[in-house]
């Protein structure tokens, strides 16, 4: 099945690089457009600068924390955010609110 998911640009950000990888290997065979960062301030300059649609992202970075990453994104309302790619529940910040 060819879905065209090619518009939906998705930011990576893992200080570790397997993980980036893998995950961008995973997501461009699903023909998502896939921007890796490998720190949450590299993170959150890319999310400004390109504007994606969806950001995955690692609670535990240098320089800027997955949290961090999440609050600058929610302040400027621009992107869904997905902390710890393993977490089924819904995750909520309350320093966020």
């Amino acid at each position: 099945m060819n879905i065209n998911n090619h518009s939906i640009k998705i930011l990576v950000i893992d200080d570790e690089a397997s993980v980036r990888q893998s995950l961008r290997y995973q997501l461009e065979d699903l023909n998502y457009q896939v921007l890796t960062a490998e720190d949450g301030l590299q993170g959150i300059q890319m999310a400004d600068r390109e504007r994606p649609q969806l950001v995955l992202t690692d609670l535990r970075m240098p320089r800027k924390d997955g949290l961090e990453v999440l609050r600058y994104c929610r302040e400027r309302r621009f992107v869904d955010v997905s902390l710890g790619y393993g977490v089924r529940r819904s995750l909520r910040c309350r320093s966020c609110d």
